[in-house]
């Protein structure tokens, strides 16, 4: 017969592990940037409680994302020692970070192809990054990447007219962080 590790997982582990992770998360998986990644450590806990032999089960391929994860289990030592009733000397488990599971980009619903009344012919692609507001409006719009003033400058007024369906994170909808591409043919 085994040993029921629930309520020392669910109530002494998580909870202490969890709130050293939050603390960590990186900005840019917070609003209005929205990273998502998903990231599994394992770890031994001793009988004492004392953290070790952590090790990566799965990598998000973002670093920032991945030591935040890691530095949560780390910081949060010594947890509480181990149920006596358990009898062994430790613990070994794997703890998933998922970064924003549920959230869901803007998407467009109405855009307008930027014109140019420039001479000669001018072709490419203005790269934009812009924040979509809650109201599904295009705010704070940067050039990141551009052809010249005039095509910038087009870019960036055709965009201005661009709707787009909020996004959204855990059913609410929330200010968003993007990157449009306008192209001059």
């Amino acid at each position: 017969m085994g040993f029921d590790f629930h309520p020392y997982i669910d109530e002494d582990v998580f909870p202490k592990v969890r709130e050293s992770w939050l603390d960590l998360i990186p900005d840019k998986a917070r609003a209005p940037f929205f990273k998502q990644g998903w990231v599994a450590i394992d770890f031994s806990i001793s009988k004492h409680g004392g953290i070790g032999d952590m090790s990566w089960s799965r990598s998000s391929d973002d670093p920032d994302l991945d030591h935040a994860a890691w530095d949560a289990i780390k910081t949060s030592s010594p947890l509480a020692p181990i149920p006596p009733q358990f009898g062994g000397q430790s613990l070994r488990l794997r703890i998933n970070f998922i970064y924003n599971p549920d959230f869901k980009p803007p998407a467009v619903i109405h855009f307008e192809a930027a014109k140019y009344k420039g001479k000669g012919k001018q072709g490419g692609t203005v790269l934009l990054s812009l924040v979509v507001n809650r109201e599904g409006k295009p705010t704070g719009i940067q050039v990141i990447h551009g052809l010249g003033p005039d095509l910038d400058k087009q870019a960036v007024k055709a965009l201005r007219k661009w709707k787009f369906q909020p996004a959204t994170a855990n059913g609410v909808v929330v200010s968003a962080e993007i990157n449009e591409e306008i192209l001059f043919k």
